[in-house]
């Protein structure tokens, strides 16, 4: 494995209590199995492996396996992170994870407003929960930040959420734009130039103010430039991480994943490290380092090119169609 490649990021499940708006995974599927999962963390964790992140689904739905997951990692040396939307982090299942290892923890919150949060997730209560989930782990030293997805209808409010970010005692916050796959659409790019600079404009004015850091998905058209106290983040897809859904393909790119022409592999067939080393895999890394505009964390801005221009072909690499699950 290549030294560069330093995160592993796993689709823990694929179920979740909300129905968000801008949801592009597929909640249904068979997942591997818990025992299949550690044996991955491990062997990327001999490689060089430093970062683990665990994603969903909802990875809370499932505390077990996520705790283990945790667990694993942290006793390998590994700083876990851990992405949720809130609902099920009480107390009691926070002091579990923290007690398990994990590092830091990471809450989605799209708007400032109980009634939208609410109507957006489709789920009543969720407001409450992911603010109370914020306050509550950093109540206990857990490194806590909050993720946001910029979209058409959040953009004007972008410095009041990070104003309930700051309020809530968040250690910082993660802004990227919406991600229009796997039949998620979303007005976003029709938004005049003007209102996403006046938009952006408040929220430095407000990290000014505040100085709760701030990363920001910036393609280019955020307007940050370098004396901005906002950070810009750099997509880290395929040259320093690697994705594994919870089917168990193997893709350098968590958004692509639905797609079975960007699937590199199989960990119940094959290593991380011969997906990573495979031609398809090194062709997107290939691509993505040639996209100067893709600046999303997530590797989303070169999600559109890549899916038209970079189909391989057929004597590229397997295709798994093949779903496994493990009991």
């Amino acid at each position: 494995m290549e030294p560069l490649l330093r995160e592993l990021r796993i689709e823990v499940n694929k179920r979740c209590n909300f129905a968000c708006d801008h949801c592009y995974t597929d909640k249904k599927g068979k997942i591997s199995s818990l025992s299949t999962l550690l044996g991955i963390v491990g062997q990327c964790a001999k490689s060089g492996v430093t970062d683990l992140s665990l994603t969903g689904g909802e990875p809370l739905q499932d505390l077990d396996r996520t705790l283990a997951l945790i667990r694993a990692g942290a006793e390998l040396g590994l700083r876990v992170r851990l992405n949720t939307n809130g609902w099920y982090a009480d107390a009691e299942c926070l002091s579990s994870l923290k007690a398990a290892g994990l590092h830091e923890i990471q809450v989605s919150m799209s708007h400032s407003d109980a009634t939208e949060f609410d109507r957006f997730v489709r789920r009543k209560g969720a407001f409450a929960r992911a603010c109370e989930a914020v306050r509550q782990a950093t109540n206990m030293n857990l490194k806590t930040t909050v993720r946001c997805t910029l979209m058409n209808d959040n953009i004007e409010q972008i410095a009041n959420i990070y104003d309930l970010v700051a309020d809530l005692g968040a250690h910082s916050m993660k802004i990227r734009a919406i991600v229009e796959v796997n039949g998620v659409r979303d007005a976003a790019a029709s938004i005049a130039a003007s209102v996403r600079v006046r938009s952006i404009e408040k929220l430095k004015d407000r990290v000014k103010q505040r100085r709760v850091p701030v990363a920001l998905a910036d393609g280019g058209e955020f307007s940050l430039d370098a004396a901005s106290d906002i950070e810009r983040l750099a997509c880290k897809c395929g040259d320093v991480a690697v994705f594994v859904t919870a089917e168990g393909i193997i893709t350098p790119c968590p958004f692509l994943r639905e797609n079975e022409d960007f699937w590199c592999g199989d960990i119940h067939s094959q290593s991380i490290e011969s997906a990573v080393s495979s031609a398809r895999y090194r062709a997107f890394v290939g691509h993505r380092e040639a996209t100067s505009d893709c600046g999303n964390d997530a590797g989303c801005a070169c999600k559109a090119t890549l899916v038209e221009q970079l189909k391989p072909s057929a004597n590229q690499g397997p295709r798994h169609k093949r779903l496994v699950e493990r009991a």
